[in-house]
């Protein structure tokens, strides 16, 4: 999301008002996207809802996306990342089908959870905290990723 914010808010606001757009995959990370958060027209983004995809960066705009109007984004790849066959067909299948399989990855704590998988990047999550963009995580799986955090310490 390069250029001025207001820029990048309309710019994105295009994209939702656009009829024959049904996803929103971020080319890269975010910067600032937590800067475009009041720039945003949130009863278009309620009225023309889109599939959001972005990573690290993105968090701030996911979440507050999700906070003020419940628009259901994931967090995901951008499309700087060359995917794998496998990431693509289950991207793809996520997408066109809303059926998806979540493959077994390594935990804290063994078990099983059930609730909405909310989170991302932990520093902007921490950033949101105090503004009206931060997302209330009762019964949801806390989902926290950051460059040289290990689990134990998020």
């Amino acid at each position: 999301m390069a250029g001025k914010d207001l820029d990048r808010a309309n710019d994105l606001m295009n994209f939702f008002k656009d009829p024959e757009i049904k996803t929103i995959i971020a080319t890269r990370g975010g910067q600032s996207s937590q800067r475009l958060l009041p720039l945003l027209d949130y009863d278009l983004i309620k009225r023309n809802p889109k599939q959001l995809i972005g990573f690290s960066d993105t968090t701030a705009l996911q979440l507050g996306l999700f906070k003020i109007s419940g628009l259901i984004t994931y967090t995901g790849y951008t499309l700087t990342v060359n995917l794998s066959p496998l990431v693509k067909k289950t991207l793809m299948s996520c997408l066109l089908n809303n059926n998806y399989q979540i493959f077994r990855g390594v935990t804290v704590y063994p078990g099983v959870s059930k609730g909405s998988l909310l989170g991302g990047n932990l520093t902007l999550l921490t950033n949101l905290m105090g503004t009206p963009y931060f997302p209330e995580f009762n019964e949801s799986i806390l989902l926290l990723e950051d460059v040289g955090i290990e689990p134990d310490r998020a």
